[in-house]
């Protein structure tokens, strides 16, 4: 009978020392945020030219990207790509950049604004039952830097976007 409740209150110890070192790493792992590429070309790494840039930056930098919801085919997974490269750079770019996503459709004043910039819909398309389907989109970015601002009109791929937003920004 005593040996049980040993057990017992032994393992009640380890539990709770268990669920205090889980908790003391989960507040570090939030303090402390890292990421890891772990591919072997890179693929989600910034370059050092682009992280250079970032880093000397002197005024606010303000990216908003313009893309539609719900965008067929290749383009589906488009805007989750260029939201992640554009989260590397916030992460170099000592706070002074923001990024807001805007899905101007349906918006009238935000497709004005879009228009504005030179980001206009565009033809996306997509086979679907094996028919060829057109559903039109933005997927564009604007860069506000001082008092200047910068598009680029049309993203097509993740692939070269880096290339794409350092040049932008320079």
């Amino acid at each position: 009978m005593r040996e049980k409740t040993k057990i017992r209150s032994q393992s009640a110890l380890f539990i709770v020392s268990l669920l205090g070192i889980l908790v003391v790493l989960n507040v570090l792992g939030v303090r402390f945020f890292a990421r890891a590429d772990l591919t072997r070309d890179k693929l989600f790494t910034l370059s050092d030219a682009s992280v250079s840039v970032m880093r000397n930056l002197d005024d606010k930098l303000v990216v908003k990207g313009y893309f539609t919801k719900n965008l067929p085919g290749r383009f589906a997974s488009l805007e989750r790509g260029v939201r992640d490269v554009l989260e590397e750079y916030r992460q170099h770019s000592n706070g002074r950049m923001t990024v807001e996503f805007i899905d101007p459709t349906g918006d009238e004043a935000e497709e004005k604004t879009a228009k504005g910039l030179g980001i206009n819909k565009m033809p996306n398309p997509d086979i679907e039952k094996d028919q060829t389907t057109i559903k039109e989109g933005y997927r564009g970015l604007a860069f506000s830097y001082g008092q200047e601002t910068e598009a680029i009109a049309a993203v097509d791929s993740a692939v070269g976007i880096e290339y794409l937003i350092t040049t932008t920004i320079k």
